[in-house]
Formats: C-alpha cells, structure tokens, sequence
C-alpha cells in the first residue's frame, strides 16, 4: 500500500536550471495508481547518479533504483491511468514538486468571494469509496470536497452533471456523524445539507442497506445534481485535490 511521507531523503542541484530538486523515496508498493514510463534506463552506480541523470534528462519527474542491480529506470511522474511499476526495478523516488502528478491541472475558483486557484485531477475511473480514496493518496492528494457552496458551484461548473461523481463525504465510521474525506472534521452546516442534499436524505438505505458514502447525481436522475447517500461499493468517478501547489 502507498504510504505519504514528507521527509526529503535525497537533495540534488539540477544543472540545467540552476535549482533544487528535493527526492522523496516512495516506501511499500503503487497499487492504486503507476507511474508513466519514459522508456529509458541506464546502469548506474548509485541512486544519487540516478537521481542526476533523471534531473537532467527531459520529462523526467521520478525514477526507480535497484541498488543490486544498479539499474536506473526513468519515469515522467505518478498518473492515475499507468500501471503501478515492477517492484523488482527497484525503490521508487518522486521530486517533491506538482508536475510530478501528470493528471493534475489549476483551476479557477471563487472562494468567499475571493478569486483563487486550486490543484486538481479528473479521474475518470469508476472506483468504489475506498478504492477512490486510495488513489487520491496514492497521488499525494485528497478526494475533492464540497464543503461549501463555492466548491460545489465548481464542481457543477467544471463537470456539470454528466456523470455520478464522489464528493468525499462518508459516515463509515460512526453512523449518521459525516466526516469530511479530506481533514477528517464532522458535516455540521444544516443549511448547507438542505441546499445539496436531496430530499429526504441522508437516508442510510432507510436503514435496510448500509448507505455510508456520499456522490452526486447524474443528469439521467430527477433530482440531478443533488446529494445521496448510497453504498461505498458503488462505483463513480472522483476528483483528487492537492493542497500544496
């Protein structure tokens, strides 16, 4: 399982542009998203080699390293749509930097009236809760939330009501208390559930069926656009946020 961290374990200058790239190993294994191949690979004596050898090479924004083998294998970043790579190449190292995460793009967006930016992927996958939470922090980021009624106005903006999409809202730990998938922190603005929530939910499956997780309807459904509670194990597209760009 892909496990975040923050240390930086490797510091190298990068000729070409006279800055910093700051190298973070990637412990365990990429299950739930890969890393996009630039088909080059070269024997090398030392990681450190590899990581200059990526830094000066173009598109490249990760590598993996087999200290047995010495084989040094580049990679353009981390993607949602490639296949998690061959252990057996190697430790998998990422440069601590946002075009590192290829589906990624800014987006405008008003926030308290306030003209911003934010860092976004539109992963048109159909996951289960779970395994779209997962592959948000595969990439480093956290499933999009609508926590307010400027970012559901941007996600009705970006997507419009094509398809059924997660918005990172579940009560899989304690029932009927939501927590936000990105922070943690409960669901309490009752106004706020009135306006996005369909009528009538949350329901919970009228307590016949577990309905934990929360998506946003399609334009094939009555109320389109509104809020449901439905179970984990259905599958819907999602949008992964980063923070940090």
């Amino acid at each position: 399982m892909f496990i975040p961290v923050s240390a930086l374990l490797l510091i190298l200058s990068e000729v070409c542009s006279c800055r910093e790239i700051h190298w973070k190993k990637v412990p365990g294994r990429l299950e739930k998203c890969g890393l996009q191949p630039l088909n080059v690979s070269r024997i090398l004596k030392s990681k450190t080699d590899c990581a200059i050898f990526c830094s000066n090479s173009f598109n490249c924004r990760s590598f993996m390293y087999n200290k047995t083998t010495k084989l040094c294998t580049l990679y353009k970043g981390f993607s949602a749509y490639s296949e998690p790579p061959n252990s057996v190449l190697g430790d998998v190292y990422v440069a601590d930097a946002c075009e590192a995460y290829l589906d990624f793009s800014q987006k405008p967006i008003v926030q308290l009236l306030i003209p911003t930016t934010i860092f976004v992927a539109y992963i048109y996958q159909a996951l289960s809760y779970q395994d779209a939470l997962a592959t948000c922090g595969c990439l480093q980021s956290t499933m999009f939330t609508v926590k307010t009624m400027d970012r559901y106005t941007f996600l009705i903006a970006q997507e419009g009501l094509k398809y059924y999409e997660w918005v990172g809202l579940d009560d899989i730990k304690t029932e009927g208390t939501f927590l936000w998938a990105d922070d943690g922190k409960k669901f309490t603005d009752l106004a706020l559930e009135k306006l996005l929530f369909d009528f009538g939910q949350p329901d919970n499956g009228h307590n016949i069926v577990d309905e934990d997780c929360v998506l946003k309807k399609r334009l094939e459904d009555i109320t389109a656009g509104k809020l449901n509670d439905v179970s984990c194990n259905l599958t819907a597209f999602f949008i992964c946020e980063k923070v940090n760009c």
